[in-house]
């Protein structure tokens, strides 16, 4: 009950003081095997750039991304 949730990634300023680990999704796309192929930047699946926004303020222990095996290649 005490879980911190956001809804949309890009109207958050900063990860919270506290914790070890951020759990992280988004659209995935541009970097499937049967959407776009454009990557990580395409505009479908650019919200990885707030994530990257967030981490750079606040280095955390841990990131679980969860999109398709493609984000990996």
């Amino acid at each position: 009950p005490s879980t911190r949730l956001d809804g949309d990634i890009r109207f958050v300023d900063s990860l919270p003081e506290r914790g070890l680990i951020a759990f992280i999704g988004f659209p995935c796309s541009d970097v499937s095997a049967a959407g776009s192929k454009l990557g990580v930047f395409g505009p479908q699946s650019g919200l990885v750039r707030d994530v990257f926004r967030l981490i750079e303020k606040r280095r955390l222990p841990w990131l679980t991304f969860e999109n398709v095996p493609q984000l990996l290649t």
